[in-house]
């Protein structure tokens, strides 16, 4: 709420409509801008969200608008008092210890300055400056693959929609940069496509919400008939023809069996580190949805208020399905430890349609790999997705590998087989887990202590609980295979 506060995100809720009301809109936009200019200061301030970052931007934006929509009722004095703030905002946005280099943050901070500067005094340093940043960025902020660095396929659409519109403004002025960065584009439509799930929702990787893809502005990020057909869920566009992605730089990798039938398998497995923002700690989690059900999912996110421990926890290594070692998880951001984690594809074979293998050395003295493939349909109509987890260090350790069930699965153990059903009992999966070593299985839902576990984020600041399944064992060396067998 304070982010939207003082960003004014508001303001866009209140152009004019060519009403009556309208100068009546103005004249109190201006007093509460002008509260708001001599409550907030100027930094350093006792309000730190009033200039952050990216707020600062997208209140430079706002203004600019505002300064734009109401142009022929202002009077000297209401512009003035607009153009001030915008001023002040602007000389925070030049500053380079202000700008957050190599982040969506400072994309937003560079495109304040472009809007804003043809109303401010030195117009072409600041257009400038803003265009090299902005095509630095752009061209830094996605790998050979083609995808966007940030681990999440929200922020992905999300610059590339910017990036698409700079282009087409620059394109007469500065045509070599706009057909560099055109290129850039091209890569990118198949893994926002392919991110979609047979739910309508982006995969739950990093900060990405459950929010169907159709109720926000990413439904418009791609033009085309096989975007539009992904985020409809079918009811619109041509359904695609790609229906595996392995982005071996990137580090991801997508399988979707049938785009026609809602029901069928999806697949989503991360072994990607290539920025430290909005990083989870999610190295080698997979996501599994199988008749319009969530098998296996991620936490999701809370938030980024750091005191609350559930945003802790979702951060966390705890709230995926991955590895922890001696009770303790991966930290979230490591200096230098993106050639530590990554993936390999499979060859497909006669019983094989899809297979990855991921690592990961994060942890010290232990090494991670999980293989996990996507078996082709027995004649019985039967289908199993296998992950193979190996775990290698010259010390004995105490592992638990995690997996999340979605909140419609409910979980019943027998051994080390763990049956699958939606909330009417029908069965819709069997887990089978065999290991070369002795295994230990426990579930865990809405756990508190000593450990938050068991918990997911249909909204951000909104815990819910959901079952963990935990498998536990004490070794140097080990394989665990987990099988499951989709009903």
């Amino acid at each position: 709420m304070a982010r939207h506060l003082h960003a004014w995100t508001f303001y866009y809720h209140l152009r004019p409509f060519g009403e009556d009301r309208d100068r009546q809109v103005l004249d109190q936009l201006i007093q509460v801008l002008g509260e708001w200019r001599a409550v907030v200061g100027l930094p350093p301030t006792r309000i730190p969200m009033s200039y952050h970052d990216e707020t600062t931007a997208q209140r430079t934006i706002a203004l600019t608008c505002m300064l734009k929509d109401y142009a022929e009722m202002f009077s000297v004095e209401q512009a003035g008092i607009v153009l001030q703030v915008i001023r002040e905002g602007a000389d925070l946005l030049v500053d380079p210890d202000f700008h957050s280099t190599g982040t969506n943050h400072g994309m937003y901070q560079d495109l304040a300055l472009l809007v804003a500067s043809p109303f401010l005094e030195d117009e072409e340093r600041m257009a400038d400056l803003a265009h090299s940043r902005l095509s630095d960025y752009f061209l830094s902020a996605f790998t050979a693959d083609g995808i966007h660095r940030e681990q999440s396929p929200e922020y992905h659409c999300l610059v590339t929609s910017h990036m698409r519109r700079y282009v087409a403004s620059i394109g007469y002025d500065r045509p070599e940069a706009a057909d560099r960065l055109r290129r850039l584009l091209e890569p990118a439509e198949p893994y926002a496509t392919l991110s979609v799930s047979p739910m309508g929702t982006f995969a739950p990787v990093s900060d990405v919400t459950s929010t169907p893809v159709l109720a926000t502005g990413y439904a418009r990020a791609f033009s085309s008939d096989q975007f539009r057909f992904a985020v409809t869920q079918g009811a619109q566009g041509t359904a695609p023809t790609l229906k595996q992605l392995i982005a071996e730089d990137t580090g991801v990798a997508v399988y979707r069996a049938d785009w026609q039938d809602p029901d069928s398998l999806y697949l989503y497995v991360s072994a990607a580190y290539n920025a430290d923002y909005h990083k989870h700690s999610d190295d080698l989690s997979v996501y599994v949805v199988h008749r319009g059900l969530e098998l296996l999912r991620e936490a999701g996110p809370n938030g980024y208020q750091m005191e609350d421990p559930y945003t802790v926890y979702a951060f966390s290594s705890f709230a995926h399905n991955t590895l922890i070692v001696d009770g303790e998880g991966l930290p979230r951001i490591e200096p230098n430890a993106q050639d530590k984690v990554g993936l390999v594809g499979l060859p497909t074979t006669a019983e094989r349609l899809f297979a990855v293998r991921g690592h990961q050395r994060r942890f010290p003295g232990v090494v991670h790999e999980r293989e996990v493939t996507v078996h082709r349909p027995t004649s019985q109509g039967s289908q199993i997705v296998s992950i193979e987890d190996i775990v290698n260090s010259a010390d004995r350790h105490d592992y638990d590998l995690l997996w999340h069930l979605g909140p419609e699965v409910i979980a019943e153990t027998d051994g080390t087989t763990i049956r699958l059903t939606d909330r009417h009992g029908a069965a819709v999966a069997t887990m089978t887990i065999t290991s070369d070593t002795e295994l230990a299985l426990r579930v865990v839902q809405g756990q508190t202590e000593p450990q938050i576990q068991g918990w997911y984020f249909p909204q951000m600041g909104r815990p819910m609980p959901a079952q963990t399944v935990i498998v536990s064992l004490s070794a140097s060396d080990a394989t665990v295979r987990t099988d499951i067998d989709l009903r």
